[in-house]
């Protein structure tokens, strides 16, 4: 299954520091980035998996692990963050349990069986975000 452009999303004019002092300017108080999006792809750097930011055309970029320079550039401006971070994940093989396939984008699996792979990923995201 493919999903997104991973291996051709490069935002080479990546500023989170001009973003951040716009939304200051703007009044803003807190910003809510998405770090996983249930599709799967990570805006941060995790040994979970390879659909992330740092494993594509960006991955050289000196601010390739994006969720932290996005933190980074929020909280010098004084602002609160939030992080979200969507468990199911579309790009794992768990996901789309061809046995089960549904009409629709509900899980096709018992979820306490496996309770999704986001789990380590986001210990990795909230420990590495502190740094």
């Amino acid at each position: 299954m493919v999903l997104g452009t991973a291996k051709d999303f490069n935002p080479v004019n990546f500023n989170p520091e001009q973003w951040a002092k716009a939304a200051k300017t703007a009044g803003m108080k807190y910003l809510v980035f998405t770090t996983k999006h249930h599709d799967g792809f990570c805006m941060f750097d995790t040994k979970e998996t390879d659909f992330k930011i740092t494993h594509g055309p960006f991955k050289n970029h000196p601010k390739a692990n994006v969720a932290k320079y996005v933190f980074d550039a929020f909280r010098k401006e004084g602002m609160m963050i939030g992080a979200y971070f969507s468990k199911p994940d579309w790009h794992s093989e768990n996901y789309w349990w061809p046995v089960y396939e549904t009409a629709n984008r509900n899980n096709n699996y018992d979820i306490r069986k496996f309770p999704g792979d986001g789990k380590s990923s986001n210990n990795i995201l909230i420990t590495r975000s502190a740094n």
